[in-house]
């Protein structure tokens, strides 16, 4: 009698365990997609700012150049800020174990 209700709980925990890690891994997929589609939304970021740098401004019309040069010359504050926000979000996500 002892020895089957020892055997139902130690199931039991087994089961517990079984479904905790495969939670844990479907939360270090859901933290790897998104670090990833952050990474590709600042690769995204950079190389628009490289393209503007790079004189391919020259497509835009007259009256938009100028404030397109200028976001270009804060296009590294940009980044900044964009990472930091990514990191954020992250962040709150690790916490809150999504």
């Amino acid at each position: 009698m002892v020895r089957e209700e020892s055997m139902k709980e130690l199931k039991q925990r087994q089961q517990r365990l079984q479904e905790r890690t495969l939670w844990l891994k479907e939360q270090e997929e859901s933290v790897m997609r998104k670090t990833r589609l952050c990474m590709l939304v600042m690769a995204g970021i950079f190389f628009l700012l490289v393209m503007v740098q790079s004189g391919v401004y020259m497509v835009i019309p007259q009256e938009y150049q100028e404030s397109v040069l200028r976001l270009s010359r804060y296009g590294k504050w940009i980044l900044i800020l964009t990472v930091v926000i990514i990191n954020a979000v992250l962040k709150d996500s690790e916490m809150e174990g999504v």
